[in-house]
């Protein structure tokens, strides 16, 4: 019974992990910690549920093949800036994405992903960077930036 439940904990430890990057240099700072959400399961997840985001901390969300992507504020609490990147990290698009009001108990899922705002980018987005809404223009980050450094990159 011991073994099970072992075996049961670390799968579930392992399933929960998520990979981490530490001091990403982003322009002139950097963050301490960006979370790196690669499979469905964690992109769906993100940053939702969450009720603060420190300014020290990021997700990258690595999208898989390079191209057009869309965002959402699905059960998301903080207001968010996506920083869209392609393959060698420069910036595509910066949406700020704000709260959107959570599903109303009349409401059914479908409907509430239906009235959810879409965040488009239809460039070669081979990544995108979250953080604290407003903090991209803090940072200095505009179209055209590169964001990421190439060592962060062969990390992920």
């Amino acid at each position: 019974m011991q073994k099970i439940l072992l075996t049961i904990l670390l799968c579930c430890v392992a399933l929960c992990a998520r990979d981490v990057l530490r001091d990403v240099q982003v322009g002139n700072s950097s963050f301490d910690v960006v979370e790196v959400a690669k499979t469905d399961a964690e992109r769906a997840k993100g940053l939702g549920g969450r009720d603060y985001l420190p300014d020290s901390n990021a997700m990258l969300f690595i999208m898989g093949a390079p191209g057009p992507c869309v965002f959402w504020m699905k059960d998301t609490l903080i207001p968010l800036d996506a920083v869209f990147l392609d393959a060698t990290g420069k910036v595509l698009l910066i949406q700020t994405m704000a709260v959107e009001p959570p599903q109303a108990s009349t409401e059914t899922k479908e409907g509430y992903e239906r009235r959810l705002k879409r965040y488009p980018c239809n460039g070669m987005v081979f990544s995108v960077l979250e953080m604290r809404a407003g903090l991209a223009a803090e940072l200095g980050l505009e179209k055209g930036t590169r964001v990421l450094s190439l060592s962060a990159w062969r990390l992920i």
